[in-house]
């Protein structure tokens, strides 16, 4: 049995979801958080979202 992690993050995009297609035709969002870790510092995470959430990622999601 495989599990599915899952969390929740608050942060910055630091640019515009880039949004791709596969060859089936499935979306791909690629987008960049950035994360205050504490006082001085940020943590970037790489994220990724597929099908119809990948669409509203880049409808949606704007740099900021």
């Amino acid at each position: 049995m495989t599990g599915l992690n899952r969390a929740i993050i608050a942060g910055r995009l630091t640019a515009d979801p880039e949004i791709r297609y596969q060859q089936d035709e499935t979306a791909v969002a690629h987008f960049r958080l950035a994360v205050n870790s504490g006082k001085d510092n940020s943590d970037f995470i790489n994220c990724v979202a597929l099908g119809g959430l990948a669409k509203i990622c880049g409808e949606y999601l704007k740099k900021g």
